[in-house]
């Protein structure tokens, strides 16, 4: 599918309105960390790190965009792009809880080095994000 999304519903907007939102003193809170394949944003990298310090898990979507793949077009690379490492290194490195990894992309991705962090406890692969990822 490529044209424009009638509506999106996001991984954050999920997490707050499924059963997550029904537990008790349970908050969702949610910092942006990085862009998909900008190398050098690295603005919200010590946000993220800081809001991970005080969470009992965190969850890090990850992974790539149409900047990065789409039909007809193959990759060159098999790993997180643009600062994404550095972004699970400094959040998990901060992390008080476990850390799971989401991997939004249409293709492999390579997180061998992501998954040795002592605090990365899970990774699930969700596939390209649609206007209902969150859901999904």
């Amino acid at each position: 599918y490529a044209g424009p999304l009638l509506f999106r519903r996001t991984v954050v907007d999920a997490l707050r309105a499924g059963p997550f939102a029904f537990a008790p003193g349970t908050r969702v809170e949610y910092e942006r960390g990085t862009s998909v394949g900008n190398e050098s944003d690295l603005a919200d990298i010590a946000a993220a790190a800081s809001l991970a310090r005080k969470a009992d898990v965190t969850v890090l979507v990850l992974g790539l965009d149409g900047g990065q793949e789409w039909e007809g077009r193959d990759r060159t690379f098999l790993r997180l792009p643009g600062a994404q490492p550095r972004l699970v290194q400094a959040v998990a490195d901060a992390a008080r809880g476990a850390v799971i990894l989401l991997i939004a992309s249409g293709g492999p991705v390579d997180i061998r080095a992501e998954l040795r962090h002592p605090r990365v406890h899970a990774a699930a692969w969700v596939g390209l994000p649609g206007q209902a990822a969150g859901d999904a």
